[in-house]
Order: structure tokens, then sequence, then C-alpha cells
């Protein structure tokens, strides 16, 4: 399933998110040998309960991590306070576009073999916009006439405890080897981390996955859901 030929692309509400959904299956790709590519929808300068996201912070933090991680390569869509917690005033249509053919990373243009998207059940906008509209992008089409993406994930938010859904995984990935870089990546977001008790805690994130770990019998994993796995 991962190897030197997988070509992941994860698409990002913000700066964080694909670390956060992500950060161990990333590097069990790159350590196959395969590429990661990494969409992220949007970010600002945006008040928060207990810091400040201001976009040239979030910038230097998104390049770091992606250095970090060693991604093949990441695209911000519609970057600034025009977009920031407002995805839901652009057209469907208009990222769509960017999703399917305009983005240099786009399904068409990347043809990734294994997509992974953000969970619908969220309480932030931006992810639930980013969610409908990779799953209208990644509708199925003959092959010959658009990108077909074989693997389809949904990823899980571990800071995300509000919400109205439950996540219903059924992939899941050992990521003992692999959490303590994940959580080292998440710290690079220092603007966007918080000390615990909060949610967002480098302290709770780890307890997160390794309660998610126990309940399949291993120390630690990242749970998805799958979407489509095409064979």
């Amino acid at each position: 399933m991962i190897n030197k030929n997988t070509k992941l692309l994860i698409v990002s509400p913000h700066p964080d998110d694909e670390t956060l959904g992500c950060g161990g299956l990333i590097q069990k790709v790159k350590k196959a040998g395969g590429s990661v590519y990494v969409l992220i929808m949007t970010y600002g300068d945006e008040p928060q309960y207990g810091g400040f996201s201001e976009s040239s912070t979030r910038e230097s933090e998104l390049q770091a991590v992606m250095d970090f991680f060693k991604i093949d390569g990441y695209e911000v869509l519609f970057p600034g306070d025009k977009y920031h917690l407002r995805l839901d005033t652009i057209s469907e249509k208009e990222i769509l576009d960017a999703l399917e053919k305009k983005s240099q990373y786009s399904l068409n243009t990347l043809k990734p073999n294994m997509v992974a998207i953000p969970a619908p059940n969220s309480y932030n906008v931006d992810h639930r916009v980013t969610y409908q509209c990779c799953f209208t992008a990644l509708r199925p089409r003959p092959h010959h006439l658009k990108g077909f993406s074989p693997f389809v994930i949904e990823y899980d938010n571990p800071s995300f405890s509000w919400n109205n859904q439950s996540f219903d995984a059924n992939f899941f990935l050992d990521i003992e080897e692999e959490l303590e870089n994940k959580l080292h990546g998440l710290s690079l977001y220092s603007s966007q981390m918080r000390k615990d008790p909060h949610e967002r805690s480098v302290e709770n994130i780890r307890n997160i996955h390794y309660i998610q770990g126990r309940a399949q019998g291993v120390k630690a994993v990242e749970n998805f859901r799958i979407i489509r796995y095409f064979l």
C-alpha cells in the first residue's frame, strides 16, 4: 500500500492540520521512498483563545515544517484575511478549479495515487468547506477524462474534541516509530500549539495517539477513514 511509487497529496485547511492528521503517514511514505505534496487552503491573521494567528509567522512556521518532513512540494491556495475562516464565502466552482486543475499540485496535474482530506466532523467552517470541495473534486469519471486517485482517505484531527459527529475510523496506521518526530513537527507550529491541559498541547496529542494505539493493541496509531480503495 505504501511503497516507493506512492504519491501522496494531503489537502489541509490550514498550516498544521496536515501534521496533526497525517504526520505519521507523511513519514511512512517518505521512508518508503515515495513522495508527499501538501495543498494548504488558507491562513491569515486571527486572534485566538490563548494566542494570535499571524500570517507572516504562520508562513515561516509552514516552511520550517515542510523542510523538516522533506515535503516534495506545497502550495497555499487562498492566503490572507479575505479567505481565512471565510472559505464558505468563495464559490465552490473557484475552489474546485484550484483543486482539480489550476494548482501546480492539482489532482489532474499531480495525479496522486493516495489523497488524504480532512474529516467533515469539525466546528471549523474552513474544514467543512475543504472536505466538501475535496469530496466533489475526487468524484470518479472515466480515467482518461480527469485524474483518478485510487486511494482516498479522511484524516482525523486529534485536537478536535468538540464536534457533533463521531469519526468512524476503519484504517489504522502504526506510528510508534514516527510519533516523536510528528510531535516535533507540531512544536514547530509554535504559534498554534498551547500549554497542557489545552487540547492542542503536545502532551495531549501524544496521549490521544497512545489511547488510539491501545485500542488496536499497539503503542500509537493515526486514525483514518477510507473513502475509496480501488484495485
